[in-house]
């Protein structure tokens, strides 16, 4: 049997006990049959990776097949439960997962090899939506189907692995498979989302923003609670890798793969590894006296740009981590939205002495000359607009909107 395994390196030699931070079928090396979708594997960012290429020999190997008609979709997710460590907020959800393993994990401890369906991000929120009794167990079994993300394996013992034979290496071109992967993983997750947001300017529904300002929230707690074994790694450090690794782009873009199928701690990896930070395997987290506001730092960020609309660069750049943090006693009693609005009361007040053009201007370093040839408008109009002798209200739609784009910001945070 001809198996791909997709990594940042070449693996000649896979050894036993193979660990990962995000894993579904336990502890082992994974693999596919699937070629295509190995490339997908290997481009985990835009820098690409290796397709490794092994000959294995299945011959007097137990495994275990949770696709086959022996097993239900129902014990794929009790294994996947048990593996992928899902915290659920409300007692139900957690009754129901606990539930679904006493009942229908699987017997594995004498197997040489588990295959079954991949367990990515979109597949991940069908099954958070089953568990959250959104959907029923035949809808589970047709979205994950129709998803198409293609099955894997995990080779759990010595004996399956040295069954495997090194073949050859390819390299995978990530500007190319990253881009399709996170397109696959879109499409995918769309079968299950509303296909429209409440609020037209909102990037994703309201009804998804407690799952997005939770993911963030968890990911600055949990980063706030490693800096004992990693001490350079701060809250501010990872909130600015964030943004470089272009996962920030992904929530403000409203990506469900993202926002719905993402644990904390995967994403964390994701970011900190697209940002050339490899993690311990054992960081040694510990929760300390600041988890609260941490936690509570990194949902006001999320909240704060879904109702603001403007990006979390803007924000981070003029809103620091300390700052916001020196917020909390302050604001943290109050709903999101309160404390968004009083926030940005502060910020509006820190610049009152200048208009929105301008200090946008500024943080994106830019001269006025600069500015008005990026977006087309007369340097002597855009300095009257900033100096406010000309309203920029009255200013021509295509003006605002260029200006906008430039910023990457709404339209209406240029206006007055």
């Amino acid at each position: 049997m001809r198996v791909y395994h997709g990594s940042k390196k070449i693996v000649t030699m896979p050894f036993s006990g193979h660990k990962n931070v995000i894993r579904d079928f336990g502890d082992g090396f994974y693999a596919t049959e699937n070629e295509e979708l190995v490339r997908d594997w290997a481009a985990m960012d835009i820098n690409g990776g290796f397709v490794n290429i092994y000959e294995l020999e299945t011959e007097d190997l137990n495994i275990i097949d949770l696709s086959s008609g022996e097993y239900s979709v129902l014990n794929w997710l009790a294994l996947i439960l048990k593996e992928r460590g899902f915290v659920f907020d409300s007692a139900v959800c957690r009754s129901n997962a606990e539930s679904i393993i006493r009942r229908y994990l699987p017997e594995i401890s004498d197997a040489d090899i588990i295959k079954g369906s991949r367990a990515d991000d979109a597949n991940l929120i069908y099954c958070k939506a089953f568990i959250e009794e959104k959907i029923e167990k035949d809808e589970l079994s047709r979205l994950i189907e129709r998803a198409g993300l293609g099955e894997q394996l995990v080779l759990r013992t010595e004996k399956a692995l040295n069954s495997l034979e090194y073949i050859s290496s390819e390299a995978v071109d990530g500007m190319f498979y990253y881009s399709a992967r996170l397109m696959k993983e879109k499409q995918a997750a769309g079968l299950l989302l509303p296909s429209s947001a409440s609020d037209p300017m909102a990037p994703y529904p309201k009804t998804y923003l407690k799952y997005a300002s939770a993911l963030l929230g968890r990911s600055v707690r949990y980063i706030s609670g490693l800096r004992s074994s990693l001490p350079y790694l701060t809250p501010e450090l990872f909130l600015k890798c964030f943004i470089v690794s272009g996962y920030a782009g992904r929530f403000e873009n409203g990506d469900p793969s993202i926002l719905l199928g993402t644990e904390y701690h995967e994403l964390c990896q994701r970011i900190l590894l697209s940002c050339g930070i490899e993690p311990d395997e054992d960081p040694g987290y510990e929760e300390g006296p600041d988890s609260a506001v941490a936690y509570w730092c990194g949902a006001m960020l999320v909240c704060h740009q879904w109702y603001k609309g403007s990006s979390f660069a803007n924000i981070l750049s003029s809103l620091s981590y300390s700052r916001l943090f020196a917020l909390y006693p302050e604001l943290h009693t109050l709903t999101f939205k309160e404390a968004s609005d009083a926030v940005d009361s502060r910020l509006k007040s820190r610049i009152s002495d200048s208009t929105s053009l301008q200090t946008y201007r500024k943080r994106f370093g830019l001269s006025q000359r600069e500015l008005a040839e990026a977006s087309g408008i007369n340097l002597r109009t855009l300095q009257q607009y900033e100096t406010g002798s000309k309203n920029i209200n009255r200013a021509a739609a295509e003006k605002i909107i260029s200006l906008s784009h430039i910023f990457h910001c709404r339209p209406e945070a240029m206006l007055h």
